[in-house]
């Protein structure tokens, strides 16, 4: 039988006892640690707190020109979140594979000798840096598009890709995929018997006024489209809930001023002197406008606890976020993350010093990392 959720029941828990609930020290059901997996961008400069999480997804990795291999972005900065795992030995690194236009999946994954070489390549590279595993945002496959090459193959060469990866990787590597909020594109059967996890966006479902972004139940504010609902066809295609992992946006998605895309760092700057409202349906808060009209909605540490206990309650295996580099100075959301899902995780005394070089941030310019002007279909937070 394929797990339903009650929408609306699990609302009103939340709502009335969500927060409370997180006071126990969490675990999984098969006792492992909630997954915590922080993006981290190849330009930017900032080097992680390794403390606050126990993922980190590195963007991003690149299929070579030939189709046959994996290059890296930024050796240097790569080389530098490697080295963290010397701070925090159990802390996990992954090679997001994607990138804005994510070209060469489809010529890669069709045939068999560069899939093969793919794998073998993406192997040497795990095993020579000593990290953990890779994770393929290759978000739509089949669909040709937003730079997208595509096939009516991609579909079953994506599964033989994964595949080939597991035979290559071995069974200790993690090998995870970015997943579209619609649940399409993608054979989830097929995948779920090779991938370890699939990372839900969660975010992204649109734009306000009519939509919010990270809409965790429906809404008489907003548009239906909802994370609950997103789940729930992941859960009708066939993912397991102890494979989904959730997402959650460091940034808001906005129209005003001609803005789209506002980090969290950069609210005060480019969306100065609003009060947050907060959506009791959904579960989520947002700004608006004099006459009440919503103009940006994101994630606040309110609406982060809710979902960590929801995903706790559904048996999912823990959240990915967009990014490291988009929370504020003294990285609110990363720590409520933490707290709520692996307060167990501590850095020794000795290690101490490791958060204050997480508070270098790098200035952000407008039109710079931190700030987008532009429409939603040509710039998206992953």
């Amino acid at each position: 039988m394929k797990k339903r959720l009650n929408i609306w029941l699990l609302a009103a828990l939340v709502g009335a006892s969500g927060i409370a609930a997180l006071a126990e020290a969490p675990q999984r059901a098969d006792g492992q640690d909630y997954i915590v997996a922080a993006s981290v961008e190849s330009f930017r400069k900032t080097i992680p707190d390794p403390w606050l999480m126990n993922h980190i997804h590195y963007n991003f990795g690149e299929i070579n020109d030939t189709f046959d291999g994996l290059d890296i972005q930024n050796p240097a900065r790569f080389q530098q979140i490697v080295d963290l795992k010397k701070i925090n030995p159990d802390l996990k690194i992954s090679i997001s594979v994607g990138g804005k236009k994510r070209q060469g999946y489809s010529e890669m994954a069709a045939d068999s000798l560069k899939r093969l070489a793919f794998a073998r390549d993406v192997k040497e590279k795990l095993d020579y840096y000593g990290i953990d595993g890779i994770e393929l945002d290759w978000e739509w496959p089949g669909f040709e598009g937003l730079g997208h090459t595509a096939s009516e193959d991609d579909t079953q060469n994506y599964v033989k890709l994964v595949r080939d990866l597991r035979q290559e990787l071995g069974p200790d590597k993690l090998v995870t995929f970015y997943s579209s909020n619609l649940a399409k594109f993608v054979d989830y059967p097929g995948m779920m018997q090779y991938v370890d996890y699939a990372m839900v966006g969660a975010y992204n479902l649109g734009m306000p006024p009519k939509r919010h972004q990270s809409l965790l139940y429906p809404s008489s504010r907003f548009d239906d489209w909802c994370i609950a609902r997103s789940i729930q066809l992941h859960l009708d295609a066939g993912v397991p809930p102890e494979k989904i992992v959730l997402g959650i946006p460091f940034f808001a998605r906005c129209k005003w001023n001609g803005y789209t895309y506002v980090e969290r760092a950069s609210f005060d700057r480019y969306l100065p002197g609003f009060t947050e409202i907060w959506d009791e349906e959904g579960q989520v808060p947002y700004y608006a406008d004099a006459d009440g009209t919503p103009i940006a909605t994101f994630d606040n540490p309110r609406s982060i606890l809710n979902k960590c206990q929801w995903l706790r309650d559904q048996g999912f295996s823990g959240v990915h976020y967009w990014n490291y580099d988009a929370d504020d100075s003294v990285h609110t959301l990363a720590r409520t993350l933490h707290d709520a899902l692996i307060p167990q995780q501590q850095a020794p005394a000795k290690s101490d010093s490791v958060a204050g070089i997480a508070l270098k941030r790098r200035s952000l310019r407008e039109g710079g990392p931190g700030v987008v002007k532009g429409s939603f279909e040509k710039v998206k937070g992953r």
